[in-house]
């Protein structure tokens, strides 16, 4: 492996506590942290909430919680799974 290729794949690739994960922004999203548990009671009532019926109208969802609680990463999560639709 060259130097400039080694050091694209440093800039693509990060290590936090021996967990690797991808650190390139998606979309203009930050990356999804390695340690996010996506969660499916969450993530349905935003499907629902956001694209459950074929109106075109906008809508705005508010996730609200404690800090830490991974609001955050829930959005990055939903964003990343549903961009197509």
């Amino acid at each position: 492996m060259d130097l400039l290729a080694m050091f694209l794949y440093s800039l693509m690739y990060r290590e936090v506590a021996g967990v690797k994960f991808n650190s390139l922004a998606h979309a203009g999203l930050p990356p999804q942290s390695p340690y996010f548990v996506p969660r499916d009671e969450p993530t349905r009532q935003i499907v629902e909430g956001l694209l459950g019926n074929n109106n075109v109208e906008q809508r705005i969802m508010v996730l609200s919680g404690m800090g830490g609680s991974g609001k955050s990463q829930l959005s990055i999560h939903f964003a990343n799974k549903y961009q197509k639709r």
